[in-house]
This record gives C-alpha cells, structure tokens and sequence, in this order.
C-alpha cells in the first residue's frame, strides 16, 4: 500500500469500525395484533400483569406467551374493550397459590376469582384457567364479555370445594 492510500483506508477502517459499535441486539417484535407480550415466571409476575392490565387502554390486547403463569391474587380489569390472549396454545393461569387478604392485613386463601371483569366489552381468547378459589372469571355490572377457546378447571376434578 502506497503511503498516499494509508489515510484513506484508515478512514474507511475507522467508519467501518464505529459502524459495528454501538450494534444492539434489535427488541423483539410483538406478535402481531398485541399491545403489550408478557411471558411466565419471575417473582414480581402477578404486578407486571396486573400492571400490564391497568395500563391497558381501550381497545388494548395484552398478549401471554405460552407457559404456566402462576398468580397469588386475583386479576381484575376495568378498562373497557381489553382483550387477554394467549399467542398459542399452552397458556395457562394457575390460581393454587392465590390469597386474598383478610381484615387483619394478613393473607389467606379463599373465594377470590381468577378475574374479575367490571369493563364492557372484555375478550379473553386461548387461554386455560386453572385452580381459582371462586369463579374462574367474574363479569359483572357489565355486557359484551366474549370467551374464545377459553378452559377452566380444577387439577381435583370436581369437587364442592371448587371455584364456580
């Protein structure tokens, strides 16, 4: 290399240099249709949901990635024509750990449901419900609530002592 084409190639060495620096592993797309994708696990699952379904704005959908999502309490929504999807099969809201608080400030089980739904116009759409205390969802004071290829059950089969 003759020493008149050494600047040149160090500038283009340079350029090519800050190019790749700063490369950042690109976020992941949303499925399509979804608002907001949650996926199962992690301590802090039960606010990251709930949090996700409060900040949903009319017309929303909060979308679930496939796997078991265990929840300590129950979930409510209040924000009209929010729709809860899961984006296959496999989506599962588990509620065996579920308490509810007591008077006392302490936690107990009880008759809380999976979710209580007090917005029209609420979808629910390919996810199964598990293990709630009470109903597995409650829609009340509201209309146009729609259930897709919705399951709820109880791993004990059917008993009295499960939820409605």
């Amino acid at each position: 290399m003759n020493r008149a084409a050494r600047p040149a190639h160090a500038v283009s060495l340079l350029l090519a240099l800050a190019a790749g620096c700063g490369d950042e592993t690109p976020a992941p797309s949303l499925p399509a249709g979804c608002t907001v994708a949650l996926s199962p696990g992690g301590a802090d699952l039960q606010q990251r949901v709930q949090t996700a379904l409060i900040e949903a704005r009319a017309g929303s959908t909060v979308c679930f990635t496939p796997g078991t999502y265990l929840f300590t309490a129950e979930l409510s929504v209040s924000t009209p024509n929010v729709t809860v999807k899961g984006t296959g099969p496999g989506v599962v809201f588990d509620f065996r750990n579920q308490q509810r608080p007591v008077g006392d400030g302490g936690m107990t089980g009880g008759a809380a449901n999976g979710m209580l739904v007090t917005a029209a116009g609420f979808t629910i759409d390919t996810v199964t419900l598990k293990n709630s205390p009470g109903d597995g969802i409650r829609v009340q004071n509201t209309a146009n609530a729609t259930f897709r290829r919705l399951t709820v059950s109880w791993d004990a089969g059917s008993v009295t002592a499960n939820g409605a």
